[in-house]
């Protein structure tokens, strides 16, 4: 598992449905640095539920996450892709509409190879394309 910080989008202390953005900082970035704590206000103030996922380099990943070997993007964007579809799968009862992925620096880079995985994974199954909006 990977840390994570959640964001809501609530009226009167009752969460609703809106929107789903996820954040993945940079190489050592945690869920609360600075420039992810940007992305979530931005994307809150817009109306989104948004999760801030601690990269698999950073100090909060490396205390309290699994052993991984890292160095691997394809190990590390197979991380991020698992932490994505539990994030999905675990808010969908308040989520609508597609997931919005927003990687900063290396998290950008996990981000765009995760959902290359994705890909990978659905050509393999004999689909053609993913579902629209499951990492996007």
């Amino acid at each position: 598992e990977i840390p994570a910080v959640l964001g809501t989008q609530t009226v009167l202390g009752i969460i609703r449905k809106a929107p789903l953005a996820i954040v993945v900082p940079g190489m050592f970035g945690n869920p609360m640095d600075a420039l992810a704590a940007r992305w979530v206000s931005r994307y809150k103030d817009q109306g989104y539920h948004v999760v801030s996922l601690a990269n698999p380099w950073s100090d909060e990943y490396q205390k309290v996450g699994p052993v991984h070997e890292l160095g691997s993007i394809e190990k590390e964007a197979a991380l991020i892709l698992e932490a994505i579809r539990t994030v999905r799968k675990t808010l969908a009862p308040w989520t609508q509409g597609p997931v919005h992925v927003t990687g900063e620096s290396y998290g950008g880079l996990l981000a765009a190879a995760a959902f290359s995985l994705q890909e990978k994974q659905f050509r393999e199954k004999g689909w053609a394309r993913p579902i629209t909006g499951d990492v996007t």
